[in-house]
């Protein structure tokens, strides 16, 4: 079989290469996007809607930047009416996303909060509902995850950060 950009024994770190003046960049959490150098592409100047997701009402976690971005974009302009959270410390990431997206004439409600916090989480459900006027789809995208060389430098403080951001929150806002 000849092997190919799709060929599951494809290394994915030879599918797309970096830009040749690619910095190694550091942020202390949670990073900004809007100060990475090249940005991510997060579709803002290729991907196309086609209004597969008209009449839908869209809640995104962590939606100002990276996934939760691309997928606020993907959804807004696929004719969902989209709401994102994310940390207050990110609105320059969600500002940005909001005006892009008035810019083409779409809608995007902004409702920052820490969703490590039972309350917040389930409150920005209820914002949610309630700028929209009901809930279709719920993309629980925000997450952390810290990168650690040993097991044992894994500190009980960054375990239960790791546990209520990506287990106990999306359980909140579901529940």
């Amino acid at each position: 079989m000849e092997n190919n950009k799709f060929d599951r024994m494809t290394d994915p770190r030879d599918r797309r290469g970096l830009p040749e003046n690619y910095e190694v960049q550091l942020q202390e959490p949670p990073g900004i996007q809007a100060q990475m150098k090249p940005l991510p592409d997060c579709g803002e100047a290729w991907y196309q809607g086609g209004g597969r997701l008209r009449g839908r009402r869209a809640l995104i976690t962590g939606g100002d930047s990276g996934i939760g971005r691309a997928v606020a974009l993907a959804f807004a302009r696929q004719g969902a009416r989209v709401v994102i959270s994310y940390l207050c410390q990110e609105s320059e990431d969600a500002d940005s996303l909001k005006e892009l997206l008035e810019r083409e004439g779409l809608q995007l409600v902004l409702l920052p909060g820490d969703i490590r916090r039972e309350a917040t989480s389930r409150q920005i459900v209820r914002d949610a509902i309630e700028q929209l006027g009901g809930l279709d789809v719920m993309v629980l995208n925000a997450g952390v995850q810290t990168a650690n060389k040993k097991l044992t430098e894994v500190s009980t403080e960054q375990l239960l950060d790791t546990f209520t951001v990506n287990v106990f929150s999306p359980f909140w806002m579901v529940q």
